[in-house]
């Protein structure tokens, strides 16, 4: 939580990120909030979403706090991942910004037959070539895939990596990477 106890003058051009959790409480280190004392004046900037976790279709999260607010708005809400968002002003001295989550990211199962790469929303290699991954979906790699090398194409952000496989051997390469604050989970008698 960062809290402003004067006035909080944005500029258009900025982005404010905000890193939000499956849990909607506001602040108290599970969700990022700012507290403004005073006035806000957002001036059409933009509020940039990173899920830390698989979140709630119609999770309402808390974003800004505020004493009183200037009239104009926030620009646009933007993330790189399948979610999508509402953002919503109560109005009123005081008052608040809250955003409330449209669409979620998935829980994917990779299927392989789209081409063996891993990369951000162009092959359809997940739950029987069906789905593109986003970022902060989570993904699961079981026995089910046809193909088990995978080849990593981009920097990519899962919210988690489970390996539960059995009777599969994977093996993981490429140029790309796995970023952000995910673990790999491993699962079965598998390699």
């Amino acid at each position: 939580t960062l809290t402003i106890t004067t006035n909080l003058t944005l500029n258009g051009s900025v982005a404010v990120p905000f890193e939000l959790n499956t849990a909607t409480n506001a602040g108290s280190g599970v969700n990022d909030l700012v507290n403004v004392g005073g006035l806000l004046d957002p001036q059409f900037a933009t509020i940039s979403v990173t899920p830390l976790s698989l979140l709630t279709s119609g999770g309402t999260y808390r974003l800004f706090n505020y004493g009183s607010e200037s009239g104009n708005p926030f620009n646009a809400v933007t993330t790189d991942s399948r979610c999508t968002f509402t953002l919503a002003d109560s109005g009123g001295s005081p008052g608040h910004f809250d955003l409330t989550v449209t669409g979620s990211n998935s829980n994917l199962v990779w299927s392989g037959g789209g081409g063996a790469t891993w990369d951000l929303t162009s092959n359809l290699n997940w739950d029987t070539d069906t789905q593109q991954f986003y970022n902060s979906d989570a993904v699961t790699f079981d026995d089910s895939s046809i193909n088990n090398t995978v080849s990593i194409g981009a920097t990519i952000r899962p919210v988690s990596v489970n390996v539960t496989n059995n009777s599969a051997t994977y093996l993981f390469q490429g140029t790309g990477k796995i970023t952000g604050i995910t673990g790999l989970t491993k699962a079965g008698t598998g390699t």
